[in-house]
Formats: structure tokens, C-alpha cells, sequence
């Protein structure tokens, strides 16, 4: 809300409320966010949920069992807000179906699944459990979807990785893809954002 509350209901059976149990709710609960930090951005995957707060921190909650919260390979799920990841400064968040982008003053970083390749980067297909680093702070934006990511440029060039049976990394073709530069028809110039 317009005070930095964060409010949550629905299924959560992986704790991803961050309520601290793992009950159904059927009416908002609001969630307690430590330090009286105020929530700027929140982010869904599929079971989990990532919170950003004023003071740049991310907290989690819910699955961890690909590393989508970042907190590496002993935490399989929680129930609480946790800030394990690591990460301070973090200005923007996205969240896929069971991965997330994160960006900080340092650049672009990246966790969770990586089957089809939406994280950007080679882990043959294996998940990356913290955060790790794609590039540095040449980018203007990025979103993802379900299963693919979008990264926008300085430059004005987009690029895309994940699965795209749909042909939805843009690339025309239906490959999944590892990094693929979006075919724009000589429209660069006029791009100032992309969205999920």
C-alpha cells in the first residue's frame, strides 16, 4: 500500500505468505517486514515471493528448492522473511515461475531454475542456488516471464534467453536460447522499457 505494506492470501502450502506457517489464506493477512523497512516492490514466482524494501534489502519466502530466493542448497523452503541472499542495494526485482533477476548498483543478478536457459548463462541446466552475477550496469531494464527473460540495453538492444516454444524471446525462431538478440525491424530508437 502507499505506506510500504505488504498484504498476502492464497494458497501456501510452501510458506510463500511469508506469514510464518504454512495456512491457506482466504482474506489478506499483512505481512510483518522487519526493521519497520517499508516495501517499495514485491515480486511472485509460482511458490515463492520476493519483498524489496527501502533500505535495497530482498527478503524471501516460500520454495527454495531451485534457488529462487538465493539461499543456497540447505534451505529447501521457508515460512518467515529471509534476507539470506546476500545482496544490498537491490533497486528493481522479477520474478519467473520458479526464478528470479534482481538488479543493485553492480548490474544484473540472477537465481533459481535455468532449464531452458532464462537465467542468461550456462549452468547446464542446473539451478543456480544463490546469487550470481549475469553483467554489470549497462542495462536500462529487464522483466521475465514464466520461463524467459528480457534484458533492454543502454544501446537500446534487447536481449532474450529461456524457453521459446512459442517464439516468444523474439528472435524468429523457436529454439530456446541461452542470450538472443531480439530482431527489432530498426526500431531501437524508440524503445524505453520492457515488461512481462
Amino acid at each position: 500500500d502507499v505506506d510500504g505494506n505488504v498484504y498476502a492470501t492464497g494458497n501456501n502450502n510452501m510458506g510463500q505468505l511469508c506469514l510464518g506457517d504454512d495456512d491457506l489464506r482466504i482474506i489478506p493477512r499483512q505481512i510483518e517486514l522487519p526493521n519497520n523497512e517499508m516495501a517499495i516492490s514485491a515480486a511472485v514466482g509460482a511458490d515463492f515471493t520476493l519483498i524489496l524494501t527501502d533500505s535495497g534489502r530482498v527478503y524471501g519466502c516460500g520454495s527454495n528448492e531451485l534457488g529462487q530466493l538465493g539461499l543456497g542448497d540447505d534451505v529447501m523452503s521457508t515460512n518467515l522473511l529471509d534476507n539470506g541472499n546476500g545482496l544490498i542495494g537491490v533497486t528493481s526485482i522479477s520474478a519467473g515461475l520458479d526464478f528470479s533477476f534482481l538488479r543493485t548498483g553492480e548490474g544484473l543478478f540472477v537465481m533459481g531454475d535455468n532449464t531452458y536457459g532464462q537465467l542468461c548463462q550456462i549452468t547446464g541446466g542446473n539451478p543456480q542456488r544463490t546469487p550470481s552475477k549475469l553483467i554489470g550496469d549497462t542495462i536500462s531494464s529487464f522483466a521475465v516471464g514464466m520461463q524467459s527473460s528480457y534484458i533492454l540495453f543502454d544501446d537500446r538492444s534487447i536481449q532474450s534467453c529461456g524457453l521459446n516454444i512459442d517464439g516468444q524471446l523474439g528472435d524468429g525462431t523457436n529454439n530456446d536460447n541461452l542470450r538472443t538478440a531480439v530482431e527489432l525491424d530498426g526500431i531501437t530508437s524508440d524503445i524505453i522499457d520492457v515488461y512481462e
